[in-house]
């Protein structure tokens, strides 16, 4: 060939070769779904949910793909895929889009599965709060890109990956356990992964839903109110370490009662604030040794890390790490509460018993300090509430004098416990009578012994108030007499009843109730939150008053007597007076001729 031929045909392949640049090919995620049939259904769902330039904006990226079947199966998506795009609104869409975001990761990963236990990534799902009502600011416009912010304090939610005997799983919980196995291998692309699961990853609900459904909190789930579920609900950024039901368990039983009155929500509202924190999320990977965490209420909690255990204020972290949309929770075995801060004070004890109704009694009379004053000692005789229901009993009306006084028969100065009563004796009441004289109002005590069904062993001792009896082991008392007076009881064979010897009812005839429970202590708060004993509690089963006699009795004997003085002393008046006018009016007599010896 001669050389100007060979010229022109490197020339012409030169020209050729400048007018056809040379291509380079990458492999995105979308190009990878495509070249898989398993993933027909979650190409649709990403082009509905304009999702696919947001995908090819991301330089590195890991999605957990779920497979056709998965889809197929998790009726929120396979739904929304049946509905015609014309019916789909901006806020279905966007909850489509955050669960979807949920499943990437915006960086690729090294390697797939995990190998040194459980790994921990942060998604593209930022949880928010939902707005009520919904806000009028337009929707979001394509491509969704996800923006820091929301209910995690500008973090993204987290997902967990392990590996349990050769298989891999996502969304596992802290120790590895639970989770979706995957599908498929890993396939890469270009600065991309892709790796198929069998099941759709729900993100995780708020603090509140996932209390509910947690099985070791379903006795707090029980106890709290509505409103304090709310809060739980739709604060953003807590981190919150709440006790599992066997440390309710441990609390007295008075104390669990109260607690689950309608009554406690202040105190359950103060409990949760002891055992909430908000700011940082106490993830356990931040929970460092000989750190501290500052609740809601202000108190502190110290952290103690080893290789194996997390404690919390002494108490071990249970369940760690349980992810929520407005923060993450732990559980303990303990509540993280100061010694006794928890011991309800008589008036706490008396709802916890079901004695609402005398309490608000005694509060609509200006008389809580009878169960709050932290210098008084009462033993109470205590109506339930379901007991005045069925009985009919009822208190005089509120605000009047005769109510005050029917509260306060029922207020027995001192704690008199069986082993103080003695048979004939009176306990004194809180309710002072103008008819005694300043004196207060009594009750007897009555107390017997059975004869005993065992040779060589003493009878049970039986406890009565004015013929009602007690229920409850009887104890021998040690004085007959206090300053306060003493108490009795009656045994009617398979009850005790209560009554006050000497005192009359309201017919002028001994007055008696049947007695629930008797000789239980209170406790009061004390100076600078101290808690000592005051008392104690006597449920009985209807309303005790006073006697009230008629006018005429009470005031017609003082009445008499003031008047058997007067005419006293008007008589004894009449009778001087007369006495001394009889002597005035006698005559007197000079013997004869006596003036005319004395002239001569």
């Amino acid at each position: 060939m001669r050389p100007s031929k060979l010229f022109a045909l490197l020339f012409g392949s030169l020209v050729q070769a400048s007018q056809n640049p040379l291509t380079t090919y990458s492999t995105t995620l979308v190009d990878l779904l495509s070249a898989d049939s398993d993933y027909t259904q979650l190409l649709r769902l990403l082009q509905r949910t304009r999702l696919i330039p947001t995908l090819n904006k991301l330089e590195g990226s890991t999605f957990f793909a779920p497979t056709n079947d998965a889809i197929q199966r998790y009726s929120l998506w396979n739904d929304y895929l049946s509905f015609p795009e014309s019916e789909l609104t901006d806020n279905v869409n966007e909850r489509i889009r955050q669960t979807l975001f949920y499943h990437i990761l915006n960086y690729t990963l090294p390697s797939f599965p995990p190998t040194g236990g459980v790994e921990i990534y942060r998604t593209l799902h930022f949880p928010r709060i939902p707005v009520e009502p919904p806000s009028g600011d337009p929707p979001p416009a394509p491509p969704w890109v996800p923006l820091p912010g929301g209910s995690l304090n500008d973090e993204s939610q987290r997902l967990r990956a392990a590996v349990r005997e050769g298989k891999a799983y996502v969304s596992v919980d802290a120790f590895g356990e639970q989770g979706i196995p995957t599908a498929k291998d890993p396939v890469s692309g270009t600065n991309c992964m892709l790796i198929g699961i069998h099941e759709v990853i729900e993100p995780p609900s708020s603090l509140a839903n996932i209390i509910r459904g947690n099985p070791a909190l379903s006795y707090l789930t029980n106890i709290l109110p509505e409103a304090q579920m709310k809060a739980l609900e739709i604060t953003p950024g807590l981190t919150v370490f709440l006790p599992e039901n066997k440390a309710w368990n441990r609390l007295p039983r008075v104390v669990r009662l109260y607690l689950e009155s309608q009554f406690s929500n202040a105190d359950l509202k103060w409990i949760v604030g002891m055992h909430a924190a908000a700011g940082k999320l106490g993830y356990t990977t931040r929970l460092k040794d000989a750190t501290k965490i500052r609740t809601i209420e202000g108190n502190k909690l110290q952290i103690n890390a080893t290789a194996d255990t997390i404690t919390v204020a002494g108490s071990e972290l249970r369940q760690r790490d349980v992810y929520a949309s407005n923060g993450v929770l732990h559980t303990v075995s303990d509540l993280l509460l100061p010694p006794g801060s928890l011991r309800p004070n008589a008036e706490k004890y008396l709802l916890a018993l079901n004695c609402s109704t005398f309490v608000e009694l005694l509060r609509s009379s200006n008389l809580t300090s009878l169960v709050t004053d932290v210098d008084a000692e009462y033993t109470i005789l205590a109506p339930r509430d379901d007991v005045l229901e069925i009985t009919g009993g009822s208190f005089p009306d509120e605000g009047t004098d005769e109510l005050k006084r029917s509260l306060k028969y029922h207020f027995i100065p001192g704690r008199w416990t069986t082993d103080r009563l003695k048979d004939g004796s009176l306990l004194e009441t809180e309710l002072v009578e103008v008819g005694l004289a300043g004196g207060r109002q009594v009750l007897d005590v009555g107390v017997s012994t059975t004869i005993s069904s065992k040779p060589g062993k003493d009878g049970r001792k039986e406890l009565y108030f004015g013929g009602a009896g007690v229920i409850g082991d009887p104890i021998e008392i040690e004085n007959s007499f206090s300053s306060y007076g003493q108490i009795s009881f009656h045994d009617k064979g398979d009850h005790y009843v209560v009554g006050i010897t000497g005192a009359r009812g309201t017919k002028a005839e001994e007055d008696w109730a049947k007695v629930m429970v008797w000789g239980r202590s209170t406790v009061s708060t004390g100076k600078r939150g101290q808690y000592s004993a005051k008392g104690g509690v006597i449920k009985i089963d209807r309303v005790l008053q006073p006697y009230t006699p008629k006018w005429w009795i009470q005031y017609g004997p003082p009445a008499a007597g003031v008047s058997a003085v007067v005419l006293t002393i008007v008589a004894l008046g009449f009778t001087v007076r007369w006495l001394y006018k009889r002597r005035e009016s006698e005559p007197t007599y000079e013997p004869v001729g006596r003036d005319e010896e004395e002239d001569g």
